[in-house]
């Protein structure tokens, strides 16, 4: 309807404790390797075939201000040096 505001958060979670709420994210990626079969038809052809494998690691883009809780920057500091 007109002058309806929709407000999204994203919530980020650390096991079961939710430690940063933000405004904003973006660039999430999702995706699949991708597995090849070939064989040989009946009549003597190349058959490829293509099908997802496994799944590749996700991005996304966070998007904070400077006045959060620390927990949430403390874990990737932590995170990194190991």
């Amino acid at each position: 309807m007109p002058g309806d505001h929709l407000h999204h958060v994203l919530a980020i979670g650390l096991g079961k404790h939710e430690v940063e709420r933000v405004p904003s994210g973006s660039g999430l990626t999702l995706g699949f390797d991708t597995v090849e079969t070939k064989q040989v038809g009946k009549n003597g052809q190349l058959i490829i075939r293509k099908q997802a494998g496994h799944e590749q690691p996700a991005d996304i883009t966070v998007v904070r201000g400077m006045d959060k809780s620390p927990a949430f920057t403390d874990w990737v500091k932590k995170t990194l040096a190991e």
